[in-house]
């Protein structure tokens, strides 16, 4: 428990005749509606630290120590409102602040559309790690998300929620334009191959922070495992990347490592 002397919501607003964990029906003067909002939802988490639901005492110890995500952005946007430093209240709830394990879900199809990302497109591998679903159960799932419209197919093994496929495909549009429609015969001894696509130059940007897996590299480059594999397996033929184990990293003495370092 946090020590009787520290009171660690004693930065937040004061507010008449509020009742903690819910929306407030009337304010302290000088509070705004939103101020109390916000106090209401900081103070139902904290007594939420020590609830009997697991559900609730997961969620509550997300809130305050994600890092990032959707609970470390929730976060921010109440205590910016009622202008209370993160690090200070965390400080006070050390003593609560025990992460417990992650409550068992039922992984319903909607459940799994909860978790998907809804800025990039996602592979089976990783709806299995968000979810820890069996293959099989996980292919059930994206067919059934396929069924009711809330989830695409972009290409094989990739997919994406229904409202993210125009952005991609503006992207892929886009990448396409980019990428030079005829380059010129200079004779069979002509070093065409110096040519990097939009594909590799952005495989090539992912590397410059060290060694990767494919898997780590296509968070940065969108697109299918065999896609992938082959553009890393040209950029290897071409001497500007090399494969070390399951990890691919830049030639160090490349034209390539130079140009996007």
């Amino acid at each position: 428990m946090v020590p009787q002397t520290v009171d660690p919501t004693r930065r937040l607003p004061k507010i008449r005749n509020g009742r903690q964990g819910n929306a407030q029906t009337s304010y302290g003067e000088g509070t705004t509606p939103e101020q109390a909002l916000a106090v209401a939802v900081i103070l139902q988490a904290i007594q939420d630290l020590e609830s009997k639901d697991e559900t609730d005492r997961f969620e509550a110890h997300e809130f305050f120590l994600q890092p990032k995500g959707s609970w470390a952005d929730m976060r921010q946007f109440y205590f910016q409102a009622v202008n209370l430093d993160d690090e200070w209240l965390r400080a006070h709830l050390a003593e609560r602040l025990e992460p417990p394990e992650r409550p068992h879900r039922q992984w319903t199809y909607m459940a799994v559309l909860d978790v998907l990302p809804r800025d990039r497109p996602f592979t089976t591998a990783d709806v299995r790690e968000m979810t820890d679903l069996h293959p099989t159960q996980i292919a059930s799932k994206v067919q059934s998300l396929r069924t009711h419209g809330h989830v695409v197919r972009l290409e094989h093994g990739l997919y994406c929620v229904a409202a993210f496929e125009a952005t991609w495909r503006k992207q892929q549009a886009e990448a396409v334009a980019q990428t030079p429609k005829h380059t010129p015969f200079h004779g069979f001894d002509a070093p065409t191959h110096d040519r990097v696509g939009p594909t590799q130059t952005a495989i090539l940007q992912s590397l410059r922070d060290g060694r990767e897996t494919i898997r780590e590299i296509g968070w940065d480059v969108p697109m299918g495992f065999n896609s992938l594999q082959c553009a890393l397996d040209r950029l290897v033929e071409r001497g500007m990347v090399e494969k070390d184990g399951a990890k691919y990293r830049l030639v160090p003495q490349s034209a390539v490592a130079a140009a996007v370092g």
